[in-house]
């Protein structure tokens, strides 16, 4: 019994081995091996990083008043497109239009008193210094008087360049001041790719370096410039 059981393991290894040299192709048999040359030579690759930044448009202003005054108007929505030079929002400010009517007030008089003095100079009624002296006094009341308009005209503030509203700080009927921001705008013909990068590779980059920029949600691709 046990000389049994020791022979038929090795019998059916040996048919095993057997079939195994049976099955195995001759060498003649075997097609002909195509062997290529090619030279190796050095060549540096690059290492692709990708890093992850946000569009911005290129012009970007921050909107805000140069004086103090409750806001009359605010004709303009979020998103709304706007023309270069469109109102934006107008403010009222009593005090500055009682400056205009001052000055304007102070220019009239100066007017009016150096033309009598004019025609009382040649019948020696009067003297040329005091004509002078009213002509340095309406040179006064006209600087005086463009200043005043020019603190009128900030009642009424104006986009400075094509773009659309991005944010709105302020409504109808708030008070605002001088500094305060009102809107911010953002400009529709240029835009950027804002991103940070690793110090690791910015000591080997300059401006001017073309990468490669890709948007995710459009697949588009296209060749920006670093700025």
């Amino acid at each position: 019994m046990k000389t049994s059981r020791v022979l038929l393991p090795l019998l059916v290894a040996a048919l095993v081995g057997a079939c195994s040299r049976e099955a195995a192709p001759a060498a003649k048999d075997l097609p002909p091996a195509s062997v290529s040359v090619v030279t190796v030579r050095a060549q540096d690759l690059p290492v692709i990083t990708e890093v992850t930044g946000s569009v911005r448009p290129v012009q970007r202003a921050v909107i805000a008043a140069k004086l103090m005054g409750s806001i009359s108007e605010l004709p303009v929505s979020l998103g709304q497109e706007l023309a270069a030079g469109e109102l934006l929002v107008r403010l009222q400010a009593p005090e500055v239009a009682a400056r205009v009517a001052q000055a304007q007030v102070g220019l009239d008089q100066a007017q009016r008193e150096l033309s009598r003095e004019r025609e009382l100079l040649p019948r020696g009624a009067t003297t040329a210094e005091t004509v002078r002296s009213l002509e340095e006094r309406l040179a006064g009341a006209q600087a005086l008087l463009r200043e005043a308009q020019a603190m009128q005209d900030y009642t009424a503030v104006r986009a400075p360049f094509k773009g659309v509203v991005s944010r709105k700080f302020v409504t109808a009927g708030d008070l605002a001041a001088p500094g305060q921001p009102l809107l911010e705008i953002e400009g529709t013909d240029q835009f950027e790719i804002e991103l940070g990068i690793p110090d690791s590779l910015a000591s080997g980059l300059a401006a001017g370096t073309p990468l490669i920029a890709r948007i995710p949600s459009s697949g588009a691709s296209f060749k920006a410039t670093l700025r």
